[in-house]
């Protein structure tokens, strides 16, 4: 009697569950590392009795730990996805509503740094798919626009449909993304130099984007020219 197993399937997610926790010891590190750092300085220096000294720290250790929030929120939303546990409940929803719904939330950002957003998606339009998922998408996307736009400049949100898809882009039209990083941006924890330089962020959201897309059966595709902007487009299968 001759048993043959395909384990290939298992060896994958094997590799996935050890690439994810090399990941996380990797990139988790640097912010435990600043809070411990901080904190060992303020109880043993006497900084903590210097109110500027002990500002400045005190900022250091809860900037820190909000990013090690959001970066241990994102990796359990990546690993729910990779890892088949995330389940999808489609729905129909009018598109433009749901955009409106996501540049509510992010309006105080998004004046702050003086970005004037416009949704020239269509009102009639609708989709049916997972309204959660399709909400971290573009929440996603929209906060990264707002990020890497410009002091006063502009985001455009517009949508095509024809017959079996229905693709949504996002326009910015500021600093852009190098050639060379184009194909990096989706990976967990990538960022660009510029970005790192210039923005907070855990580098997480573009990969989640990318996960939930495929899960959704969604493409996601990127266009940027330096000093010109960028515009991600995100393809929806509607057939």
């Amino acid at each position: 009697i001759l048993v043959i197993n395909d384990i290939s399937s298992l060896r994958k997610l094997e590799e996935l569950r050890k690439q994810f926790v090399t990941d996380i010891s990797h990139e988790i590190k640097t912010p435990i590392s600043v809070i411990r750092a901080n904190s060992e300085t303020l109880s043993s220096t006497g900084a903590i009795n210097d109110p500027t000294l002990a500002n400045k720290f005190l900022k250091s250790i809860l900037n820190n730990s909000k990013r090690l929030s959001e970066m241990l929120d994102d990796l359990l939303e990546l690993e729910k996805i990779e890892f088949g546990g995330l389940v999808l409940k489609k729905r129909k929803f009018l598109v433009k509503d749901q955009i409106e719904l996501i540049l509510d939330s992010q309006q105080a950002l998004a004046d702050e740094n003086q970005i004037s957003i416009s949704n020239y998606i269509d009102k009639e339009i609708f989709l049916r798919a997972d309204k959660d998922s399709f909400t971290t998408i573009f929440s996603n996307l929209i906060n990264n626009s707002i990020k890497y736009s410009k002091h006063r400049g502009n985001i455009d949100l517009k949508a095509i449909q024809n017959h079996d898809a229905l693709i949504i882009s996002i326009s910015d039209d500021g600093q852009g993304i190098e050639k060379q990083n184009l194909t990096k941006i989706f990976n967990r924890f990538y960022r660009t130099p510029k970005a790192r330089a210039s923005t907070k962020g855990t580098g997480l959201g573009l990969a989640l984007v990318k996960q939930l897309a495929n899960r959704m059966n969604a493409d996601v595709s990127v266009d940027s020219k330096i000093g010109k902007g960028t515009t991600f487009f995100v393809t929806f299968t509607t057939k």
